[in-house]
Formats: C-alpha cells, structure tokens, sequence
C-alpha cells in the first residue's frame, strides 16, 4: 500500500489535507486507500486519494483522523 508524509497541521476546508506528490512512495490513484504517515510524531493513519493535481504537484487526501496512532 503507498504511504505518503503528510503534515497533520495542514487541513482543507473539508478537515482533509494535502501533500506533495514527491511524499508518496508508490502510485496514486482518486479513490486509492493510502497509508498516512507523520514522521516526526511516529503517527500515522488512513485515507483515501480524493484528488490529484499534476499542475502544481500535490495529492489531496481525505482522512480518518480518528485512526491515527502512534507506531
């Protein structure tokens, strides 16, 4: 399954977030189930690719922010 580094401060209007595309380790797909990693904390969590813009490089995400846990 692709991860991708996300940044969990950085939310959308609909509480989803965003990434670069260079943050994803595997391909991407709208509606593909990604692993959501912050390495930092060692948290990550589960969304799903809602949006992919080849304009300015960047994966919008929604996610299930109540799955994140520490790993």
């Amino acid at each position: 399954m692709t991860t991708i580094v996300i940044d969990p401060n950085i939310r959308t209007s609909t509480n989803g977030t965003y990434a670069g595309i260079e943050d994803a380790d595997g391909p991407l797909s709208i509606g593909q189930a990604v692993i959501l990693r912050e390495p930092e904390s060692g948290i990550e969590g589960r969304g799903t690719v809602s949006k992919i813009d080849m304009n300015i490089d960047l994966v919008y995400l929604d996610v299930d922010w109540s799955s994140f846990h520490v790993v």
